[in-house]
């Protein structure tokens, strides 16, 4: 009967909270964006137990060494070993006795899972769809933004030579572009966000991604009572960065608002 050290533990939607457009870009990271938000219900909570601030600190802890294993976001060792509180002891030199408190706290919190399906282990935990474009963009590098540069630069209509590029122009005009937050009562930029969306779609972006993430970042822009003037460029969302990739697993509840996380 295995124990609870034989066990293996994720961190529930790690690629929603603790990835972003530059980290997918990496197979191995020095470094982990993390959410700055103290707000939530449940960090509050944390922070209200006699030994909140420890567990958090443990929690950090437990979030960097998760992004160095393979897959990211899944607390396992090199070895096809799960992480413990003594392994995680050795790495980061935080007294082993936290990091038991701390999961028995995270868990039930639900900031971390046993994992259920161990094959997982064995693939990546961004989805597939990161890695094609991401390795299409960096595949296409200048050559992509020059001659997407001279399009802007003629000020042109796109005018579609092929079947594909028709239908994602029409896309992105009767949806995409009618559903992306403006900046003005008479927005500009929309060429340019035409010219990028298309590029991203042959780059393999599905619609329903794109259609999701511009949703959800409008639900993050009106949650956080964002300025208009500080809305991002619909071009610069679908541009090279893949910025639209950071909301596409957003978890938005029934009302379209943002779940309470930290």
């Amino acid at each position: 009967m295995p124990t609870q050290d034989d066990n293996i533990y994720e961190i529930v939607n790690w690629d929603a909270y603790f990835e972003n457009a530059q980290s997918r870009k990496y197979n191995k990271l020095r470094w982990v964006p993390v959410p700055n938000k103290h707000d939530g219900l449940t960090y509050k909570l944390l922070m209200d137990s006699p030994k909140g601030p420890e567990i958090f600190a443990a929690w950090i802890l437990i979030i960097e060494v998760a992004s160095k294993c393979t897959p990211r976001g899944i607390l396992i060792k090199s070895d096809g070993q799960p992480h413990n509180p003594k392994s995680l002891n050795i790495i980061t030199s935080a007294p082993e006795k936290l990091f038991e408190e701390a999961f028995a706290y995270l868990r039930k919190c639900g900031w971390i899972q046993q994992l259920q399906d161990r094959s997982q282990c064995t693939t990546s935990t961004l989805p597939a769809r990161y890695h094609r474009a991401t390795t299409v963009l960096l595949q296409e590098g200048k050559k992509e933004g020059k001659k997407e540069r001279k399009k802007e630069k003629k000020h042109t209509v796109i005018k579609s030579k092929d079947n594909d590029d028709q239908i994602f122009a029409d896309e992105f005009n009767k949806t995409i572009w009618k559903i992306y937050p403006k900046r003005n009562p008479h927005p500009e930029g929309k060429n340019d966000g035409l010219l990028k969306y298309i590029a991203r779609r042959k780059s393999g972006m599905p619609f329903a991604d794109a259609e999701k993430a511009c949703k959800s970042y409008a639900f993050y822009l009106k949650k956080e009572n964002t300025l208009p003037r500080f809305i991002m460029q619909c071009g610069k969302f679908f541009g090279e960065k893949l910025h639209y990739a950071e909301f596409i697993n957003k978890p938005v509840d029934s009302e379209g608002e943002y779940n309470d996380r930290f």
